[in-house]
């Protein structure tokens, strides 16, 4: 190397480069392998890294997917676990860890009160509780599921069968959490001891028919005594079926005769001295008149609860259905309680959901009945403050609605004790509270018992010294053209004259008003009388006198017959229950012959002491017109009459 050096350095001969050419050459050469190898190596490397990449994203990819697919099948068994009717759920160092809604519908308990709680709740005792887990403890890892049954304690105290299912997550290890499936089996254990039973009961029979066997003479006697004690048993049978059904009807029938009987002179006290007040008396006649009319309104709001609640006992309410408007009937209602409440010094306020149709379907005089009564009582528990009634849409159907109907009053309240038995018959808080405020105890039954005739359900809440809050819901059908609402408040109106009540003074305008729209027709108005009591002659006469009528009165059917032939009336009152003949054989006796002699049709209203169900359908069917019931509603009498008045002219 050393040589090659000082040659070259002491070269100087154009020679030189010629010889060292081809070493560089060589290097270039080699060089150039080098570079291409090199670019070869890199291509490859990059195809790898490339391959390696794509690898890689298609791994992700699969990533991706199988992360989905996990997530699918577990929103899938989550839906599937939701929905199983089966209760299904996870228990873990013996606390519950998740539930199905199937398990939580079965036992009457919410997540928050099972999940992470001790599963102790859920069974009958300790002793249960403790088996169960002596059982998975020496069984549940021997084998890949247990099976087993158990009794479980319900949220509201109601113990069931269960058949119950148990796998480990972890056979290994227990306590890392177990699933379990549990099914009621509680009526098929019913129906297993009550196949015991019969079994037992057959091989008894059997027992019996062997013992039999061995002595057939008297095993012949005994089944033909025992056939002709089954006989004499339906003979008997028979017999208690017809005196029952013949109780029934004489119960309806008496009913009816305690009405007419009661009803009748109650009219009589009543209308005359409701007459009397009208006339010249003193202060202090007047003062015991109005005594004798206000004890006779109130024997009779008695008399009414008693025929009410022995019509609802004895199953003979029955369900009007009609077409009414909720307005008006909450529009009547404050009319007839605004008076009670304005005396007492209390707001009285209404309130209609704007949600709830106007146009309705069904019992409305029963509706008018239950909401009197508990916005009467709301009134008289009620001193001071203010009652409330509210109607909201509780629910909604295609072809029907449930309303909630609220009274809210700020009276004395109910203590709990007495709270829980509120709507028993002939209940009331105590004897201080008869005592005070009246009554006989039985509204809220009778509001209780119309509810639920009518499909709904009623409750109350109170607090004692506080008020409370009666409240109802029934289903409601709908009118075919409904029409919507606005919300509607009572209390903006003022309140109108009570016709309702019958008040004095309401009274006294309501045939002022009456005598001034009859005289406006400028006609003599005639009314006939047909009632065999002559109080309640006396009263219906001079009544229709005072409201501008001119009135004559018939004691009986045949009376009223020929009186019919001879004179023309714009209206016939016609009382029911009468002797010799009554008045729907009147009324038919009547109308044969308006239709033999092609005669007018003259109006008849039926006038009677009968309040039962039926009364005013068989009262339409025989002929009549309209149907009002003693003791005689001057506002009532007043609307019977006018409206006919009005069709005549």
């Amino acid at each position: 190397m050393n040589s090659f050096i000082a040659i070259a350095a002491s070269s100087a001969s154009w020679y030189a480069p010629s010889r060292i050419w081809p070493f560089f050459m060589v290097l270039q050469l080699i060089a150039l392998a080098v570079l291409v190898v090199v670019i070869v190596w890199n291509r490859r490397l990059k195809k790898r890294l490339e391959q390696r990449a794509a690898d890689l994203d298609h791994d992700r990819a699969r990533a991706e997917l199988l992360r989905m697919a996990i997530e699918h099948n577990e929103a899938q068994m989550k839906s599937i676990v939701r929905a199983v009717p089966i209760g299904i759920g996870m228990i873990a160092d013996r606390c519950c860890q998740w539930v199905n809604p199937a398990f939580l519908e079965l036992t009457g308990y919410t997540e928050e009160e099972l999940i992470g709680k001790d599963a102790r709740v859920i069974y009958e005792d300790q002793a249960e509780y403790d088996r169960i887990g002596k059982l998975i403890q020496n069984d549940l890892g021997k084998q890949d599921f247990l099976k087993t049954e158990t009794r479980w304690l319900c949220k509201d105290g109601l113990v069931i069968d269960i058949e119950m299912t148990l796998t480990a997550t972890h056979p290994d290890e227990i306590s890392a959490g177990m699933i379990f499936s549990a099914t009621d089996i509680t009526d098929r254990r019913s129906q297993e001891v009550a196949r015991d039973v019969l079994l037992k009961e057959q091989e008894s029979n059997i027992a019996v028919l062997v013992s039999m066997n061995e002595d057939t003479e008297e095993a012949r006697e005994e089944l033909q005594e025992a056939n002709e004690q089954l006989q004499e048993a339906i003979e008997r049978a028979n017999k208690l079926a017809v005196e029952a059904q013949a109780a029934n009807i004489a119960k309806s029938e008496f009913l009816a005769n305690m009405s007419h009987e009661i009803r009748t002179p109650m009219n009589g006290i009543i209308g005359v001295t409701t007459l009397l007040l009208d006339s010249s008396l003193g202060s202090e006649q007047q003062e015991y008149a109005d005594t004798i009319r206000k004890s006779g309104k109130a024997l009779l709001s008695i008399v009414n609860d008693i025929l009410d609640f022995s019509k609802i006992e004895a199953g003979y309410i029955q369900i009007e259905v009609l077409d009414f408007d909720l307005i008006d009937v909450f529009d009547d209602l404050y009319a007839i309680l605004a008076l009670q409440a304005k005396r007492k010094g209390i707001d009285l306020t209404m309130y209609v959901d704007s949600a709830a149709p106007a146009n309705l379907c069904g019992d409305v005089g029963r509706l008018r009945q239950i909401l009197t009564n508990l916005a009467g009582n709301a009134i008289k528990f009620t001193d001071q403050g203010a009652v409330s009634l509210r109607v909201t849409v509780a629910d909604e159907h295609s072809d029907h609605i449930h309303l909630r109907f609220e009274v809210r009053d700020t009276g004395i309240g109910i203590d709990s004790e007495h709270l829980a038995y509120i709507f028993d018959a002939f209940q009331q808080l105590d004897a201080s509270t008869s005592r005070t405020y009246g009554g006989t105890g039985l509204g809220l039954t009778i509001c209780k018992q119309l509810v639920e005739v009518m499909g709904g359900t009623i409750g109350a809440e109170s607090t004692e010294g506080e008020g409370s809050v009666f409240w109802f819901e029934i289903p409601v059908d709908l009118q075919n053209a409904q029409t919507s609402q606005t919300a509607f408040d009572f209390k903006k109106s003022e309140p109108r004259i009570n016709h309702q009540e019958d008040d004095l003074n309401a009274t006294t305008d309501m045939l002022v008003q009456t005598r001034m729209e009859i005289t406006a027709l400028d006609r003599s108005v005639r009314v006939l009388v047909v009632e065999d009591n002559r109080v309640n002659q006396t009263v219906a006469v001079r009544t229709l006198n005072k409201m501008g009528c001119t009135a004559e009165a018939v004691s009986d059917g045949y009376e009223a017959v020929e009186r019919v032939k001879a004179e023309t009336y714009d209206l016939i009152l016609m009382d029911v229950q009468m002797p010799k003949m009554d008045g729907l054989e009147t009324t038919r006796v009547i109308r044969d012959r308006e239709e033999k002699d092609a005669l007018p049709r003259q109006p008849i209203i039926a006038i009677t002491a009968h309040a039962l169900s039926g009364d005013r359908e068989r009262c339409l069917e025989g002929g009549m017109d309209g149907y009002i019931t003693k003791p005689i509603n001057v506002a009532e009498l007043s609307a019977v009459l006018l409206k006919w008045l009005d069709l005549a002219d």
